[in-house]
Order: C-alpha cells, then structure tokens, then sequence
C-alpha cells in the first residue's frame, strides 16, 4: 500500500470514528458494522436466519432518513433521489448499474449497505469504513466518476460567485440562499434568507466534513472537549460586538439558533459579492478567516 494510500485509510478510520462519537453524543445509536444491531433497518434480526429481506422501509432513502438527515438535499455530500441521464446510466459499472432504482440514484447507489451487514464482510472496514461501492478509493472524487465523465466533470464550486467580467453568478446564490434580490446591499444576516431553515452549518458540511475542528468537537486535550457551535455567553457577545467596531469585521450568527457556525469565522463569499465593507472582510483570503488573529474576536487574550 502507497504512503498516500496509507494516510487516506487512516483518515477514513478517524472521521468514522469521531462520527461515532458525536452519534454516541446525539444518543443516536450507530447501526454499521455490527452484528447486533440488525433490527435497526430488518424487522428482525437476520443473523438468526431470519428474512434477509424484510426492511423497515422498502424505500433507502426513507430507511437511511430514519437516522440520517433528509438526502434530497445539498446539505450532505450529494443529493438522493436523482433521476440519472441515459447516457450516464451507459457508463455506470454493471454493480452500480444493478442500484439504481427505475434509472434513479438512492443512497444504496454509493453505499454497498452490506458490505457492513455481512460478516465476511467485516474485514472491509479497516480500508472502507463508509462502505462506499466498489470501493475504498484513493481519491474522494474517485467514485464521483462513476457516474460522471472525468474528463469533462468538475465539482460545483459554491464560492465561485463572480464571473472573469466582475458579474454575479445568480445560479450559484441559490445554492444556500432562497432568494437572491437584495443579497448585494445587505447590510446583516437577518436581511438574507436561506434554503436551510435549521442549522446553517449544515451547509457547509455537505463539502467540508472533516472533523476534529474548531468549529465542531475539537479535542484539545484528553480530558477537555470544547463545542464552539453553541451560543456565546452575553459576556463573549459582548466582547465580539467591540471586536466588530475595532477591527471593522463582522461575526454573524446563526440567526435561527443564536450560536457561532461555519460563517461566523469564515466568508463564504467571493471578493466583491458583498458591498459591506465589514461584510466583505476576509473575502478570499487564506481560509476566508474573516480576520487574521480570528480567535481573539472571541475570547480574551
């Protein structure tokens, strides 16, 4: 196995396993690779011999839902339910092919669910803990192409929203936003409107999942968990508001929850989408910090 190998396979194992943690955390009970935890999707446990085939829901996405976030949407790393062209359907391998149901890409499609049901199949969670098909793969866009034309496909990237004659990309505001009129001159979060009605980091998470982050549970020392996502005390917000004016910054957060997320360290925007002066702060800059010493907008020295 090639050292790049070697680093993907290790990585793969840490985020499966800080997801248990945070599943654990969300008292939500993590049915991959075991043997007991059948009756989470089966009707009974198939282990005793029992109907292999009697799911829950016979519908994936409703049975994947049941855990899972709704997979229809841009919030997680590729919508379910696609109705795929002909042409793709032609390029599919016969195992992808053999997924897909009526010509429509579910969640079964990229995840070989018994892979993680089957225990001689348990071996193939040290190399592909997320049970993708046909996998593991060295790169994570290698199974986009599956479907996908290499030499023509390119991931949609949200933060390109200015076209090479300085104008707005109204296609790509749509993708977090519910409406674009207005977006340019506003002067606030609370003037904008957003496709997710929830938590806005759910937005970002669908392109950015690693953890451990700052932004998320970050362990900074065995016996120290912090969770940034949450709502600063009235002291903190305080501090932030004076860090606003000295540094002509803003530290936005998530209107529908009160708490810090992804946007209120990073812009999300391209140089130039936003007329704020503040608003616009840290607009293509390195990891689109908002400022250079971000933490300090925080927390005291």
């Amino acid at each position: 196995m090639t050292i790049h190998a070697s680093l993907l396979v290790i990585t793969s194992i840490m985020v499966f396993y800080m997801e248990g943690l945070i599943a654990a955390e969300n008292k939500v009970v993590n049915p991959h690779w075991h043997d007991n935890r059948c009756e989470s999707c089966h009707v009974s446990n198939i282990l005793e011999g029992e109907d292999q085939s009697a799911l829950k829901e016979t519908d994936p996405r409703k049975l994947c839902e049941s855990c899972h976030n709704n997979t229809d949407r841009h919030d997680l790393q590729h919508a379910s339910g696609v109705k795929l062209s002909v042409e793709m359907q032609k390029q599919l391998s016969e195992s992808f092919r053999n997924a897909l149901d009526n010509g429509v890409a579910t969640c079964i499609n990229c995840h070989d669910v018994p892979a993680q049901c089957l225990s001689e199949r348990r071996h193939e969670q040290r190399r592909n803990p997320k049970f993708l098909r046909d996998g593991p793969y060295l790169s994570r866009t290698d199974i986009c192409y599956q479907c996908h034309n290499k030499t023509t496909y390119t991931r949609l990237n949200p933060h390109d929203q200015i076209t090479e004659d300085k104008k707005l990309r109204k296609e790509t505001c749509g993708l977090c936003h519910d409406d674009s009129k207005g977006l340019s001159e506003a002067k606030n979060i609370d003037e904008v409107g957003f496709n997710i009605k929830g938590d806005l980091s759910k937005m970002c998470n669908g392109c950015h999942p690693w953890k451990p982050h700052p932004g998320g549970n970050f362990l900074f020392n065995r016996n120290r968990q912090v969770e940034h996502l949450v709502v600063p005390s009235d002291v903190m917000q305080e501090h932030m508001k004076l860090m606003e004016k000295q540094n002509g910054i803003i530290l936005p957060l998530d209107p529908n929850t009160g708490k810090v997320f992804c946007a209120t360290c990073h812009n999300p925007h391209e140089e130039g989408v936003v007329k704020s002066v503040a608003a616009n702060k840290g607009a293509d800059s390195s990891r689109r910090l908002r400022a250079k010493e971000i933490c300090n907008n925080c927390h005291e020295k």
